[in-house]
């Protein structure tokens, strides 16, 4: 709620969602009016995650349901009647990464902004090497330093487990490593992005 706030949006919670068919049909129903549905955790394929297959029943149409990024592939994004319904993951780092890289951009467009013209990707310098990235997007937890000229340098923080909550504590900015990335020298500029 407060990352929609800051996003120009006015959020309505339910609170937590008990994980029955009946309460996850209720919470989609109660939603129908909203510019925008944001669920976050019960999609996966446990014995009590009924989002999905509530979705479904309810007429939700899937644009897509897995996206290839760490943190964050279980991501799913579809329409529930002309309503948009982004599904974020229910680890808290997984969730936290994915909705500053989609959420944002989805708020920009519902309130009028180019999204294209919506600046996103920073630019920062490696002050150490990072390895070659494998076949999914890579958001690593990173930790800023500026100095005086202007010069802003990215440190990856050692824990990037997705399950490390202190690790995002920490981090000020995610390290963008795109798909099958060569590894990358100390001093090489790379992308982020600001939390």
């Amino acid at each position: 709620l407060a990352m929609v706030a800051e996003l120009g949006g006015q959020g309505h919670s339910p609170g937590i969602v008990p994980d029955t068919r009946e309460a996850v049909r209720a919470a989609f129903r109660a939603g129908r009016n909203a510019d925008l549905m944001i669920t976050i955790g019960g999609a996966s394929v446990g014995e009590h995650d009924h989002l999905r297959s509530v979705f479904a029943g309810e007429g939700g149409l899937l644009a897509f349901e897995k996206i290839a990024i760490k943190p964050g592939k279980p991501t799913w994004y579809g329409r529930l009647g002309e309503v948009p319904v982004l599904g974020l993951p229910g680890n808290p780092v997984s969730a936290l990464v994915m909705a500053r890289l989609l959420l944002g951009p989805a708020m920009a467009r519902l309130n009028g902004q180019d999204v294209d013209e919506t600046p996103f990707y920073d630019k920062a310098e490696l002050s150490e090497d990072l390895p070659a990235n494998g076949p999914r997007e890579l958001f690593l937890r990173g930790a800023l330093d500026r100095d005086e000229a202007t010069r802003c340098t990215v440190r990856p923080l050692t824990n990037q487990d997705s399950s490390a909550l202190s690790a995002l504590v920490s981090a000020d900015c995610l390290i963008r490593r795109t798909r099958n990335t060569a590894a990358s020298m100390a001093g090489e500029e790379v992308e982020i992005v600001i939390l």
